[in-house]
């Protein structure tokens, strides 16, 4: 009996110096050196309750190693997501974010990543950072937003969101300097006012996508000013239209005028007057103008996105140059009519002059109208 205890008390002494033993050496559970990728986007809104997730296990696992990349807006990261969407042999139909990439182990989808993630860090099987090639890997695929952004900016949301913005008050000021230069020139001239102005505008906004002009921040105090003297302009030319006397100038004057009216309406100053319109009156840009134009930029996407841009660029002026196309037709139906009424030369220029006056009130009102809307907007 006393033999059993005394091999009981060795025995128990044994165990209590290997536990004292154990309880010195530092205990680092391996799901603490995970070590885990994870391919995210800015615009993903499912992958903002990941994030949640990833913190929370951060939390939890001191150690546990998160290396995050933006697959949506940093040209590296989009590259290596790709690198690992092919080395692992992920159907280009199961592509997308979020994606998850641990060990020989993929998750993709929020879903996936939300029922098994948690599980399988607390395994502890991941120490080693996932590779980009490996086609013995397994993974789980559930619902997913796409791979890119881009993929979601079709022709036709580039389209409705150009009309979009070309009817927003900085789109319509652009329409008060189409109506503001037409009304000081003659009607057969606006076809070229139009280009030239739409020209000028075109390249302002491309260079501005491309980040080669800085946004000033001054387009909503700037669209103010213009639309009060687009009103004051219009309120005049309609008062010129209703009076009876007409306001002469003097030969002076009129040498002056006549000097400033070519150098105002030529094309190379028609394009300035556009360029300084659009890079002026822009005050913030849209959300799909911005995207093209940053992807425009990254040598990754810009094959895709130039395109796309400047067929975003072009829709955005077309209600301009329909406007221009539209005065145009207007103006010569004026002019059918005057030649129509008129029996001599005489009375064909006097119904012709009386026409211009139309054609330059309709084209006041348009212009009063418009930079209403615009200070209505402001």
């Amino acid at each position: 009996m006393k033999q059993q205890r005394r091999a009981f008390s060795k025995s128990f002494l044994v165990l209590l110096i290997l536990s004292f033993l154990l309880s010195t050496i530092p205990f680092v559970s391996a799901a603490e050196n995970d070590c885990i990728y994870f391919f995210t986007g800015k615009e993903c809104t499912s992958c903002q309750d990941i994030e949640t997730l990833l913190q929370e296990l951060e939390t939890a696992y001191p150690e546990l190693r998160v290396e995050r990349f933006d697959a949506y807006h940093e040209e590296q990261d989009a590259l290596l997501f790709r690198q690992f969407l092919e080395g692992h042999a992920i159907p280009e139909a199961s592509q997308g974010v979020p994606a998850i990439f641990l060990g020989k182990s993929y998750l993709v989808g929020k879903q996936p990543i939300m029922d098994f993630f948690a599980q399988q860090v607390r395994e502890g099987e991941n120490s080693d950072c996932p590779t980009t090639v490996l086609q013995d890997s397994v993974g789980i695929v559930g619902d997913k937003e796409p791979r890119h952004i881009l993929e979601t900016i079709t022709f036709s949301v580039v389209t409705t969101e150009a009309l979009r913005d070309a009817f927003l008050p900085a789109g319509l000021a652009l329409l008060l300097f189409l109506f503001g230069i037409s009304v000081l020139f003659p009607p057969i001239l606006v076809v070229k006012h139009g280009l030239s102005l739409a020209a000028g505008m075109g390249v302002a906004l491309f260079l501005l996508g491309f980040l080669l002009l800085p946004h000033l921040g001054i387009g909503e105090g700037f669209r103010t000013i213009v639309a009060v003297l687009a009103v004051l302009g219009g309120l005049f030319q309609l008062s010129s239209f209703l009076r009876k006397k007409k306001i002469t100038l003097s030969e002076q004057l009129q040498k002056r005028w006549a000097r400033f009216e070519k150098i105002l309406s030529s094309p190379l100053t028609l394009f300035g007057i556009g360029f300084l319109a659009a890079f002026l009156g822009t005050v913030s840009s849209g959300k799909i103008f911005t995207l093209l134009g940053e992807f425009s930029r990254t040598s990754f996407t810009s094959a895709v996105a130039l395109p796309l841009f400047v067929y975003f660029l072009l829709i955005f002026l077309l209600p301009l140059l329909l406007l221009t196309v539209g005065m145009q037709q207007l103006w010569k139906r004026l002019h059918q009519t005057a030649q129509q009424k008129g029996t001599s030369d005489m009375e064909r220029e006097r119904w012709t002059t009386h026409m211009e006056k139309v054609f330059k009130a309709i084209q006041a009102a348009a212009l009063l109208l418009v930079a209403i809307i615009v200070l209505l907007a402001a």
